[in-house]
């Protein structure tokens, strides 16, 4: 139930890059930033406080009554799996500065599928070792590591978009 959250992620960094205002976007160029990569985590991260941190906090509300205080280490597991799925979409996805292209409808549908055939292949794992609580944990803290040094290794090392 916690990837279901993830499926908004998708949809949010196809759609960050596309405005109708897209012609203000000039700013993002004339900035004196070589690297823009502490811009773009920063977007990533209200991104994910945005869109997903609500779904997880309701899913929460649900689960723990029903299931228990141990789905909150699923949840955990899930947002840190959903934290390498962001920044996985946004090195893949995501080419160009928030709001700086115009509006257009462009089909990657491989990449969607690609995307969602891994979240439902996690997803499928997480399914399986349910009943192992240590390996849960284990795992999230392995997610969550991995997430937070791609994290850092892409807020070090993007290039400027678009030039």
């Amino acid at each position: 139930m916690f990837y279901l959250s993830l499926l908004t992620i998708l949809t949010v960094f196809q759609l960050i890059t596309q405005s109708n205002k897209y012609k203000a976007a000039w700013i993002y160029y004339v900035t004196p930033i070589d690297r823009p990569g502490q811009f773009m985590t920063g977007v990533l991260k209200a991104c994910l406080i945005k869109y997903v941190l609500p779904f997880n906090v309701l899913f929460l509300c649900i689960c723990v009554p029903l299931f228990g205080i141990s789905s909150i280490n699923d949840l955990l597991l899930s947002s840190a799996v959903g934290g390498i799925e962001s920044i996985l979409i946004m090195l893949f996805l995501v080419k160009n500065y928030p709001f700086s292209k115009a509006s257009q409808s462009s089909s990657k549908a491989l990449v969607n599928l690609l995307i969602l055939g891994l979240l439902g292949l996690l997803g499928y794992l997480h399914k399986v070792i349910f009943q192992y609580e240590l390996l849960i944990w284990g795992w999230q803290y392995s997610a969550g590591y991995c997430f937070l040094s791609c994290s850092n290794i892409y807020k070090r090392g993007l290039e400027k978009p678009g030039l």
